[in-house]
């Protein structure tokens, strides 16, 4: 209710893959692990769910659902489908086995509400869609193969006002503003292949000046003035990864492995600068900038925390933490009238295998205090809102303090990382 505290819904040996809120009940799909079968549930408080169809046959899964003016369809792995025209979604549940040739597995469907008709998203590019009229609560009605000239798998879909969007392997996202159930046009919105490898990994965003910029392997630096269409800039001047991005003072700032800080004028042209103080590059891998109180704040391996007043080539000071794996993040805040820095990281590991780190600096980051906090957990951020200071981190990890020194966990109910 608050976004703070978090409960599990428990909904018995059910692997769920997709889940909507129907108006007066909640209806999720999935796959019954002791049963081996696909499954449908509904619940009406988000608690206690209850089995309305079990799928005939094993070996698949449900993956996708969507509403519509007058069917529910869920779709999944087997080019399998399922239709319900029963508003409540508890009875009149019919199977089908086929929703396009040659397609093996959709992951996701949405209902486009000005073509009144489901749009479904699969394997290979596929696309197939039905209007909701013809449904009329049976599956064997015949779903359209639209054509994509996608190879790659989609695995997602979802209409907006604009058109309907699906996303998809090696960054690609497609996007059709025509689409009917009979018929559709579709085009790349985002395509990595004409900006940069398909196989880049994006570690970190930021919108400055109006422009979305995103920064990855390969020191690879794309920008977007609406997000939906990106640009290479001409060379970073660095192939290393990079992983945070900033703009300060009229200066661009991007940092990455191997010590790389990188600086341009205008977000086009970039060059690598001296991330020491003494004529050589840091050796860590930076992982995060930011400009904090006055100055910039560079976080990296080995427990690197760098700092400048200028950002300038050769002037960054190595402040020593202690911590021998990574700082992933450092924020600041007024405790008081004591200005306090809080940077956070861990060696990456979980459980018990887990090393977690949270320092504190009220020196303008020259010395950091561990603090501990409870947990091995690695904690990757840390922001500064309303006079307190929030973490997160692997194993659903969420710390709060006012002070920086004393940490309360708020119990997220989740153990996957959150970064």
């Amino acid at each position: 209710a608050d976004g703070r505290n978090w409960a599990f819904s428990y909904s018995g040996s059910t692997s769920c893959f997709d889940v909507i809120h129907a108006g007066t009940f909640y209806l999720a799909v999935g796959f019954d692990n002791n049963q081996g079968k696909a499954v449908i549930q509904t619940s009406t408080n988000g608690v206690t769910w209850t089995n309305q169809f079990t799928a005939a046959a094993g070996g698949y899964s449900f993956l996708g659902v969507a509403q519509g003016a007058a069917n529910f369809v869920v779709v999944g792995d087997g080019n399998r489908s399922v239709v319900s025209a029963n508003t409540s979604a508890t009875t009149a549940w019919t199977a089908s086995t086929v929703l396009a040739a040659g397609t093996t597995r959709f992951n996701g469907v949405a209902y486009r509400s000005s073509g009144a008709c489901f749009v479904a998203a699969g394997a290979g590019g596929a696309v197939a869609t039905i209007s909701d009229s013809a449904l009329a609560g049976s599956a064997s009605a015949t779903w359209t193969t639209q054509t994509t000239g996608e190879g790659v798998t989609l695995n997602g879909v979802s209409n907006a006002s604009d058109g309907v969007y699906f996303a998809g392997g090696a960054g690609v996202i497609l996007r059709s503003t025509n689409l009917t159930a009979s018929s559709g046009t579709f085009a790349r919105v985002v395509n990595p292949t004409s900006v940069a490898s398909p196989t880049i990994s994006f570690n970190a965003g930021r919108a400055i000046d109006g422009q979305l910029y995103a920064v990855g392997s390969g020191g690879t630096i794309l920008r977007s003035s609406n997000g939906l269409t990106y640009s290479a800039v001409t060379s970073s001047g660095t192939t290393n990864a990079l992983y945070g991005v900033l703009k300060q003072g009229g200066t661009f700032f991007a940092v990455g492995d191997a010590g790389t800080i990188l600086t341009s004028a205008d977000g086009a042209a970039w060059t690598p600068i001296i991330s020491g103080n003494g004529g050589s590059n840091s050796a860590a891998n930076l992982r995060s900038i930011g400009y904090l109180n006055g100055q910039f704040v560079v976080t990296g391996s080995g427990g690197t925390i760098l700092t400048s007043e200028t950002g300038a080539s050769n002037t960054w000071t190595s402040r020593a933490t202690g911590a021998a794996g990574t700082i992933y993040g450092v924020a600041y805040g007024l405790v008081g009238t004591i200005g306090t820095y809080v940077a956070v990281g861990g060696n990456g590991g979980t459980g018990p295998s887990g090393i977690g780190y949270i320092y504190t600096s009220i020196d303008s980051g020259s010395t950091w205090t561990p603090r501990p906090f409870g947990s091995n957990s690695t904690l990757r951020a840390v922001v500064f809102s309303q006079g307190t200071f929030t973490i997160v981190g692997h194993d659903g990890s969420i710390l709060r303090s006012a002070d920086g020194s004393s940490w309360n966990f708020v119990h997220s109910g989740a153990y996957t990382h959150l970064v």
